[in-house]
């Protein structure tokens, strides 16, 4: 029987869940590899035995659809998160683990299909389902995730969801989800413009003391870019500027010309903001080169590239609708993978 070819360790639906972790780990590699595997895992999922046919059902559904989401099949991705979040409830009581794994991966779905108020919905019932500090935390870095990329991103509440991740994460024992809850706080009180900067230097001297990319990464580079968001609102223009242009640079050795950009356009943003309008001709200029590879990718992305371009060389660009472009310029391109 196929139930039977899932190794030999285990009880049948514990080696059931290690072949979906395997086909889960391949989605952002291979998607449409991943598809076909899920399908099958589906398949073999319905055929299971009575006793784990609910558990293996749902979990094999959530698995196709996030695979189907990698490949970009979005409505399709959504009726099988669907199908997976009916099985789940089909007659049994559901545990709070399972549903908050299930709320999970359809914040992220329900994020990509531009669903904005029901992925919050989502990621914030992940919250509430969590039943350790730790599973706490990692649910709230979910929500600041989903919170970024849901139209005109809340910075406040991103700041405010990474303070209460840092506040129940050890740096020690989770050194990667405190960096990341760390980033959180740091770039929601940089975007904020409503908000008083107050140890927002110590609070960056902290990441840079715990970030551990090898110069240049592009950790390292993520890393820098950060930074340049930071001592741009506190003023400090030159060090901003030295940090964007070495993530630039480092972006772009690694070819990775959506980050690239991006900086290209902080690094645009923060000359608006100095009076240095010739700079940011310039600037605009740089930007033509990833023309044609973020097109290839994303329409939509490349759309708000043009616009900032356009306006840029009409001399109509100010600090305000530069963010804004590079925020929809960021969150389309994230939509796509890069």
């Amino acid at each position: 029987m196929e139930t039977e070819r899932l190794g030999a360790r285990g009880t049948w639906i514990e080696r059931f869940r290690r072949l979906l972790d395997r086909i889960d780990g391949e989605g952002p590699n291979d998607p449409r590899f991943a598809v076909v595997l899920a399908e099958r895992a589906v398949d073999i999922a319905r055929k299971a035995p009575a006793e784990v046919s609910t558990e293996a059902v749902w979990r094999a559904l959530a698995i196709y659809g996030g695979a189907l989401r990698f490949a970009e099949r979005f409505v399709e991705s959504k009726a099988a998160a669907l199908a997976s979040w009916s099985a789940l409830h089909a007659g049994r009581p559901v545990s709070r683990a399972d549903e908050a794994e299930l709320c999970g991966r359809l914040a992220f779905l329900l994020r990509d299909l531009r669903e904005c108020e029901e992925a919050k919905v989502m990621a914030d019932r992940k919250v509430q389902l969590a039943q350790s500090p730790q599973e706490k935390a990692k649910a709230l870095l979910d929500l600041c995730l989903v919170l970024w990329d849901a139209g005109d991103a809340d910075w406040a509440s991103i700041r405010e969801n990474g303070r209460r991740a840092l506040a129940l994460l050890d740096p020690v024992q989770e050194p990667a989800y405190y960096r990341a809850a760390l980033q959180m706080v740091l770039v929601g009180s940089a975007e904020d413009e409503t908000f008083a900067e107050a140890g927002l230097e110590a609070l960056l001297r902290q990441y840079c003391k715990e970030e551990t990319a090898q110069p240049g990464s592009y950790g390292y580079a993520n890393q820098l870019w950060i930074v340049g968001l930071v001592t741009r609102r506190l003023g400090q223009a030159d060090q901003a500027r030295g940090a964007f242009q070495e993530a630039q640079s480092i972006f772009l050795s690694l070819s990775n010309h959506v980050r690239a950009a991006v900086v290209t356009m902080e690094l645009a943003i923060l000359e608006l903001e100095s009076g240095r309008n010739a700079e940011v001709l310039r600037l605009a200029g740089e930007l033509f080169p990833f023309f044609q590879a973020v097109r290839h990718r994303s329409r939509e992305a490349w759309a708000s590239l043009a616009l900032f371009c356009q306006a840029a060389l009409e001399g109509r660009l100010t600090a305000g609708a530069a963010k804004q472009y590079k925020a929809s310029f960021l969150r389309q391109a994230s939509r796509e993978g890069q």
